[in-house]
């Protein structure tokens, strides 16, 4: 899972080799929490056959 903010930086990434739920505490790699906004993530897949399934959308961070 890869998180990038608007304008293309990635923020964050996480990855782990099972399909266990993934949380994010919303610390960026800069260490500090990010901003309520849009964000943009990418989610990849490796299957055991080496083919690559990826999948991005938007998300929407509100509150605190």
């Amino acid at each position: 899972v890869e998180i990038f903010d608007l304008s293309g930086r990635k923020i964050w990434e996480f990855s782990q080799n099972n399909a266990d739920a993934i949380v994010w505490d919303r610390i960026g790699f800069d260490g500090l929490k990010v901003k309520a906004g849009m964000y943009l993530y990418k989610v990849s897949v490796n299957t055991s056959s080496s083919d690559v399934y990826s999948k991005s959308n938007k998300m929407l961070i509100v509150g605190q």
